[in-house]
């Protein structure tokens, strides 16, 4: 092969490359079917000055703040916690092995706000959308989360 063919050559494989690229792109734009992941970050309040954080950028749209836990169980920093119950019944006992108090209206138990605002729905039925800040505190019903 002659050096212009094998010039000719490499010049088809760089062409071949960048329009693979340029479908690679295209396949990630807006407006697809990536549409339906979201981006959440979950914050674990230990209200003692230590907090953990996880940036979730895969979620499925519209999953439940009990997957979210889920997703950050299976991270390669495993958020542990435990819960008990589904859906409407979902409810969490424990933290990183700090667990609920549940001795009446004075004890901190865990407790979550999804975007500033205290949560009005159980954490296996309050859905997520992108861009969400789910943070759960270890407090007292009256704490205002932050």
């Amino acid at each position: 092969m002659t050096r212009r063919e094998k010039t000719i050559r490499v010049q088809h494989v760089v062409m071949a490359l960048a329009g693979a690229s340029a479908i690679a792109l295209m396949a990630a734009a807006p407006g697809d079917a990536n549409d339906d992941r979201a981006e959440v970050t979950l914050t674990i309040d230990f209200a003692n000055g230590f907090e953990m954080r996880y940036a979730l950028p895969d979620i499925d749209e519209g999953a439940t703040v009990l997957d979210v836990m889920l997703i950050a169980r299976a991270h390669n920093r495993p958020l542990a916690f435990t819960y008990k119950g589904k859906g409407d019944g979902a409810f969490l006992m424990s933290i990183e092995n700090l667990e609920n108090e549940l001795n009446g209206p004075k004890s901190k138990n865990w407790l979550f706000w999804v975007n500033g605002d205290f949560a009005k729905r159980g954490l296996g039925t309050m859905k997520v959308h992108d861009g969400d800040e789910i943070k759960w505190r270890f407090a007292g019903w009256k704490d205002d989360g932050k």
